[in-house]
């Protein structure tokens, strides 16, 4: 049997988090069903939009608000997850992220801010039967 992901308190974030950052922690997060409170065991599910292309033709490309939520998403699984699938290093996590290298780094500084709001405020762990808040490793 799988061990259950962590809990994430999305109310502790509320005060230290923009409405918008929020949103994006919220898509990371269950938010019905018998998991609800908990990070998502999957990648949240990307939306595509349908963009004119530059040779006139139609493209598609993964809207950027889902993109950052994959990103997050990544990198508190791989942090807080103990999950063998979630254990490899996120190396291509800002794979559809969009820009030039110097837009891109911008936001994952954003989102990687974000990141460390959550896992030091919010993020519970199950163990030897209790609930702990989870420690970053320093």
């Amino acid at each position: 049997m799988k061990t259950p992901m962590p809990l994430v308190d999305v109310e502790a974030l509320r005060d230290h988090l923009s409405p918008e950052d929020l949103a994006l922690v919220e898509k990371t997060v269950n938010l019905r069903g018998p998991d609800k409170g908990r990070l998502r065991a999957t990648c949240p599910p990307p939306r595509h939009e349908v963009i004119r292309a530059e040779d006139g033709g139609l493209a598609w490309r993964v809207r950027q608000e889902d993109a950052q939520a994959a990103y997050l998403w990544r990198w508190l699984v791989f942090t807080v997850s103990d999950r063998p699938e979630h254990q490899q290093v996120p190396c291509q996590s800002d794979y559809w992220l969009e820009g030039d290298a110097l837009e891109r780094r911008q936001v994952r500084e954003r989102l990687d801010a974000i990141w460390t709001c959550v896992v030091e405020r919010a993020v519970y762990v199950e163990q030897d039967g209790g609930v702990r808040q989870f420690a970053r490793p320093r």
